[in-house]
């Protein structure tokens, strides 16, 4: 996980041209942090959250094993 967030970083540095470029085009500051959370959640936040409920599953399911 943490390598995956330094690889992000080390992209986002590799593109300020990028946002540089989209400056030039009159996207706000705004824009550019709205795209940069909407990247944010596609590849951080939903695959977190399908991890976390496939751990819930798996404990509901490890329980129900045990029990019987």
């Amino acid at each position: 996980m943490i390598s995956h967030l330094f690889k992000q970083m080390n992209e986002s540095e590799e593109k300020q041209s990028l946002y540089t470029i989209l400056r030039r085009f009159h996207f706000t500051e705004k824009d550019l942090l709205k795209g940069v959370r909407l990247k944010q959640l596609f590849n951080f936040d939903i695959p977190f959250l399908a991890g976390l409920l496939h751990s819930c599953f798996a404990v509901q399911s490890g329980c129900f094993f045990i029990r019987r």
